[in-house]
């Protein structure tokens, strides 16, 4: 009935009407006269074939047999709504306009392979019953796949994605393979749900790829996977194995709030080589269930949220570095729990110093920042314990030569006189009288375990203080090398 008075509208307009239900158009070439009709009846996809410009082709809402291989569409194609009954056949189809699919209803097998979509692509709430071949297909613009159902077995193989892709909601209820796609610019998987394996072997991502609450049921094989932008698996759920081996990795991942029932193995991946560093972050995340070197190019990725409160903030990254060293312990990464440790206490020095700024005029802002400095500097945060002779050999000879001008006033002498070292003072040798006095005297004080405090003239108290932080310092310095050479 509706056809029959569409019919008669169009018949009165003097347009020619092709009603098509059993479609085979192969090679054929299509267009769109938005101007022929309105637009509530395009809504079932209206194609002007190349006959005139009267002529209107009207795909109807149920099509039994659609053979579109090859064909090239020039204007807005749409099929929303439509149901595919038996075999969808658009293999190296081309469309120049929009393609719309939403809602539509693929009953039997649809074949996207080698079809190139150079606009916008719509296939979200569409159902494919059927295998849904889209291998070696091409998407020059945006491509719509929010919460479509695929509800057999998926082939993206080789696919290339040059524009934004969603597949936002999407369920994949079958075997779907993505080996071999580049997704050239942001790629969105959030919330989709994977219930049987799924391959990204080989597939390159190029920009952002967001799999946010991402749900696993099967296996997802990552492998020689090419990640070249930040890639985000928050919430996500991997109910079986993961495999990242011999993929490489961007400079920036996120696992927060992952849950896995296997391990996530990271220690086979290698790094972009365009990139030293990968940040990642796994913050509310059972980390036992993860593996990787972290000393092979692994930095925590730390991001401060203002809406949370810091100390919070910093007892949370605290926790994370422990639960990072725990595994480093696990697995012999022995590197990797050393480089967690001192970033931690890095971390650790540099908090303390943002919690306390405002207070008495920022100096213990000044104080812990120092602290990390003097921490990295003497030891490498207790890393690199050689470091401590090397540090005191430098400030001995730092305060000899502090030392000298007032050897050279007799000052050292009048304020402290060391009488083991009266027979150097007679020497005629200017050298020996002042230079190698000074030498002995500062070695003395720097490194003697007892200072007569009562020898000790302060009417000169420059010089008094002098000797004696020579002296507290020479103790400290000596207390970390017996340490080193007793304990290790």
């Amino acid at each position: 009935m509706k056809q029959l008075l569409l019919s008669s509208i169009l018949l009165f307009l003097n347009v020619q009407i092709l009603i098509a239900q059993n479609c085979n158009f192969k090679s054929g070439i299509f267009y769109l006269d938005r101007d022929s009709v309105e637009y509530e009846v395009c809504y079932d996809s209206i194609l002007l074939n190349e006959f005139d410009n009267n002529s209107i082709l009207i795909v109807t809402n149920i099509i039994s047999n659609g053979n579109f291989e090859m064909s090239l569409f020039v204007n807005e194609l749409n099929f929303s709504n439509a149901k595919f009954n038996s075999e969808a056949n658009f293999l190296m189809a081309e469309f120049n306009s929009e393609a719309f699919f939403s809602k539509a209803k693929f009953n039997s097998e649809a074949f996207f392979s080698m079809t190139k979509f150079n606009s916008e692509a719509f296939f979200s709430k569409t159902e494919f019953n059927s295998k849904a071949d889209f291998s070696m297909a091409e998407f020059i613009s945006k491509a719509y796949f929010l919460n479509t159902k695929f509800n057999n077995f998926t082939d993206f193989s080789t696919t290339e994605f040059n524009s934004e892709v969603y597949f936002l909601s999407t369920k994949f209820n079958n075997f779907t393979d993505f080996s071999d796609t580049n997704f050239n610019n942001f790629t969105d998987f959030t919330g989709t749900r994977f219930d049987s394996a799924t391959y990204f072997i080989s597939a390159i991502f190029n920009s952002k790829a967001d799999f946010t609450g991402a749900r696993f049921d099967s296996e997802a094989n990552f492998s020689l996977t090419e990640f070249n932008s930040i890639i985000y698996f928050s919430k996500s759920i991997f109910k079986e194995k993961i495999d990242f081996s011999n993929s490489t990795l961007p400079d920036t991942i996120i696992f927060d709030q992952v849950t896995s029932e296997e391990i996530v193995d990271l220690s086979l991946c290698k790094l972009n080589p365009n990139k030293t560093i990968c940040h990642i972050s796994l913050n509310s995340t059972n980390i036992e269930k993860f593996k990787f070197d972290y000393s092979q190019g692994f930095k925590l990725y730390i991001q401060y949220d203002s809406t949370r409160n810091f100390e919070k903030h910093y007892t949370s990254t605290v926790s994370v570095y422990e639960q990072i060293m725990k595994m480093q312990e696990k697995y012999g990464y022995n590197t990797g729990y050393e480089k967690a440790d001192k970033e931690k206490k890095e971390y650790t020095y540099i908090s303390k110093a943002k919690l306390n700024k405002k207070n008495w005029l920022g100096f213990p802002y000044l104080w812990y920042h120092g602290l990390n400095k003097l921490d990295y500097v003497w030891w490498d945060y207790g890393y690199n314990k050689m470091w401590i002779f090397r540090n005191t050999f430098i400030i001995f000879i730092a305060l000899f030569l502090i030392n000298i001008p007032f050897t050279l006033t007799n000052k050292l002498r009048n304020t402290y006189d060391i009488i083991l070292l009266h027979s150097i003072l007679e020497s005629n040798n200017f050298f020996i009288k002042y230079i190698y006095y000074n030498f002995l005297f500062t070695s003395f004080v720097f490194f003697g375990i007892k200072l007569d405090f009562k020898e000790i003239k302060y009417t000169n108290k420059l010089v008094s203080l002098l000797i004696i932080f020579q002296y507290v310092l020479g103790l400290i310095c000596m207390a970390y090398i017996a340490n080193t050479i007793i304990i290790g």
